[in-house]
């Protein structure tokens, strides 16, 4: 899930800091979902939900927001801004179903390299960081494919019989 404005690009020149994109694949396979986001929903606007902490909606007047108008500068900060995207409810997998986590760093990009000196500008650094992560994730699907040991039992059996850790692919 990409947002869709490009403010990490420019958090980043202003801060001379290096973005470094990488790809990360497996852990959604150590998970069984149980309920979806839409379920969860459905249980939070229900009369239910309502009895739940933090269930109903924060009025105006609520503390919370209160709290957050003093955070931030002047005229605070939208709540709304600093949430989390939903996520369903899950629990861990099976251990047959478990898989091998693979990660893959890309191309780092300096604060020397990113360009903010206009939108256009942003907005290509920031397709460029996007294109480098999905490279590397789809690199990494690939590599799977060709790994004997990327299911648990297999790579526990080898890893017990050799004594030594299941090899992986090279880069």
């Amino acid at each position: 899930m990409w947002p869709e404005k490009s403010e990490f690009v420019r958090l980043a020149a202003k801060y001379n800091a290096t973005i470094v994109p990488f790809g990360a694949i497996g852990a959604a396979e150590s998970l069984s979902v149980v309920a979806s986001v839409e379920q969860l929903e459905s249980l939070r606007n229900s009369p239910l939900g309502q009895l739940l902490p933090g269930g109903g909606t924060m009025g105006e007047g609520a503390p919370a927001r209160e709290a957050w108008s003093n955070f931030g500068g002047p005229g605070g900060v939208d709540p709304e801004r600093l949430k989390f995207p939903p996520s369903p409810l899950a629990l861990p997998a099976p251990l047959w179903d478990m898989s091998r986590m693979y990660f893959f760093f890309g191309k780092p990009f300096t604060g020397a390299e990113i360009e903010v000196s206009s939108d256009d500008a942003t907005n290509m650094t920031y397709r460029n960081v996007k294109a480098e992560v999905e490279n590397c994730i789809s690199y990494l699907k690939r590599k799977r494919t060709s790994d004997p040991y990327k299911d648990l039992i297999p790579r526990v059996a080898f890893e017990r019989l050799n004594n030594k850790q299941a090899p992986s692919f090279d880069p």
